[in-house]
């Protein structure tokens, strides 16, 4: 039973490994110290970094940017209280390129539910963050017209009723005059 039981849990790392090692997002796994100790492709590709050169290094040095400290704080908190965190954050590529993730970072435990670890798993979302600014610019742009199309329409307004008390005098003017022109009758 015990070699059976073995043999399914290897069976099932294989898996994990195989869907960690094919999946579109980035993968980090580090130690209990927070240093990396395997990256999927997916992460080496976006970030632009070899494996070589970032495994043995403290992850919390990957999250570094000015852009995104908050975010940064959270993850560290996490981490210190072994707890569970998802945040968007800022990431820049080795050649400096900035994308943004949603990076979930998960504590990991040994048999014995003694920390062992975490995993990081970073989803692209630089799409969405550029679509949203587009829209918001757009919103902008398109408040502003509001206002200047509803100050014109008052202005307009404003003419309009100039106009009409203009004609109503004009009116008024002319009955006037064509009173005191007519004999008294």
């Amino acid at each position: 039973v015990d070699i059976t039981k073995r043999i399914q849990t290897e069976e099932e790392n294989m898996k994990l490994s195989f869907v960690a090692k094919n999946t579109n997002n980035g993968v980090l796994m580090l130690n209990v110290n927070r240093e990396i100790t395997w990256a999927n492709t997916a992460f080496l590709e976006r970030s632009g970094y070899s494996l070589s050169e970032i495994i043995g290094k403290n992850a919390t040095y990957y999250l570094s940017n000015k852009n995104s400290i908050l975010s940064n704080d959270k993850v560290i908190l996490a981490m210190d209280k072994q707890k569970k965190v998802s945040v968007e954050l800022v990431r820049r590529s080795k050649k400096g390129k900035e994308y943004w993730v949603d990076l979930n970072v998960q504590p990991l435990y040994d048999n014995t539910n003694k920390i062992s670890g975490f995993m990081f798993v970073e989803f692209d979302i630089t799409d969405r963050i550029k679509n949203e600014k587009t829209i918001q610019n757009l919103n902008v742009n398109l408040e502003r017209l509001v206002q200047e199309k509803t100050a014109k329409n008052m202005e307009l307004a404003s003419s309009l009723r100039d106009q009409e008390k203009m004609v109503t005098i004009g009116e008024l003017a002319s009955g006037v005059a064509h009173d005191l022109n007519t004999p008294l009758g």
